[in-house]
């Protein structure tokens, strides 16, 4: 991404007769694909952001209102984010927002239901990467993970490539996969 916005600025050159004006260089196919990468930044970015602000209700501390505080700010800002028409959530979101629920709520009913609500609609979505997969197992009990993914509790590092490829399809981990993806959108 940075190699291509990089090649934009490049592109852009003063015009030599007139020192006010900027001649940009560029065809439609060009600017189209700048255009594209702009709006890619800028999603990404969203995300982040929504990202943080979950992240920070994860890990606050303080007596149960302030607790419940921190889980109506998560909770409200994952609805945000997952009626935005400018970003969706992705498997950080959604598993920091396990987070916010384990560290932020007592093991109840309740909360097993949650854990239970978020993660239908994070498989639905297609985002059950190794972050959600580890919260998962961090928040569940044994029964309670076979009861919600109805899968085997496993200790394995590799079990999480075995769940459906359907609720991992619009996974991206790690660097190297995401610099593929973005070589692919050009």
């Amino acid at each position: 991404m940075k190699r291509e916005m990089i090649q934009f600025v490049r592109m852009v050159r003063f015009n030599s007769q007139s020192n006010s004006s900027i001649s940009f260089g560029l065809n439609h196919a060009s600017f189209s694909h700048f255009l594209c990468m702009y709006c890619f930044i800028f999603v990404l970015l969203v995300v982040v952001i929504y990202n943080a602000i979950i992240n920070a209700c994860a890990y606050t501390i303080g007596d149960a209102p302030e607790q419940r505080e921190a889980m109506d700010i998560a909770h409200n800002t994952l609805q945000e984010l997952e009626k935005s028409p400018y970003a969706k959530a992705d498997q950080i979101t959604y598993g920091t927002f396990l987070k916010v629920c384990e560290n932020q709520m007592p093991p109840s009913d309740t909360r097993l239901q949650l854990v239970k609500l978020v993660f239908h609609r994070c498989a639905k979505e297609g985002q059950v990467g190794k972050f959600v997969f580890d919260q998962l197992k961090s928040i569940l009990t044994p029964e309670e993970y076979k009861e919600i993914t109805r899968l085997r509790m496993n200790n394995d590092e590799s079990d999480w490539k075995d769940i459906p490829l359907e609720w991992r399809c619009n996974v991206i981990e790690g660097k190297k996969r995401r610099r593929r993806n973005l070589d692919k959108s050009k």
